[in-house]
């Protein structure tokens, strides 16, 4: 085989295995941010059984404000990926038992929500981990949790299909 062929084809065969490696690098974890744009109609709920039937472990939310829709557009084919950004408010004892009882750390970022929501949340720190996230994901809806970390907010960002 002549140089010039083989430096072809390792260069192909190269090419092809950085493509397949890469591909799982796109997985969002914890700490990475992959966004696709939140499109809904804007407007803010503040029953909680949507959110309950969805999300058992939000039955002990006193009261919530919450805003949905689908994540990218609605002209890509194909099935939606649904959202919920959910400002809710625990009682003292539950969210102390949270923070008591589940792994987390505290964070200087502050949770993102969609607009309409951002005004609600409140300032300050606030606690996140994987342990946190879990407890509130559910029936093949992922969450991404905040907790207040002296106070009784819950900051919850719900995807799923």
């Amino acid at each position: 085989m002549p140089i010039k062929a083989l430096l072809t084809a390792l260069a192909s065969t190269l090419l092809l295995l950085s493509a397949c490696t890469s591909a799982g690098a796109d997985q969002p974890s914890r700490g990475s941010t992959v966004h696709a744009e939140k499109t809904g109609d804007g407007k803010l709920h503040h029953e909680l059984e949507p959110l309950t039937s969805r999300i058992p472990a939000l039955s002990e939310v006193t009261a919530a404000t919450w805003t949905s829709g689908t994540l990218g557009s609605n002209r890509a084919p194909g099935p939606s990926t649904y959202w919920i950004d959910v400002v809710a408010e625990l009682p003292q004892s539950s969210a102390d038992e949270l923070r008591a009882t589940l792994a987390t750390t505290t964070t200087g970022d502050a949770p993102s929500v969609a607009a309409p929501l951002t005004a609600t949340v409140p300032s300050g720190e606030w606690l996140a981990g994987s342990d946190l996230d879990a407890h509130f994901s559910e029936g093949g809806w992922s969450s991404r949790v905040h907790l207040q970390a002296d106070g009784t907010t819950l900051v919850v960002e719900i995807t799923g299909a």
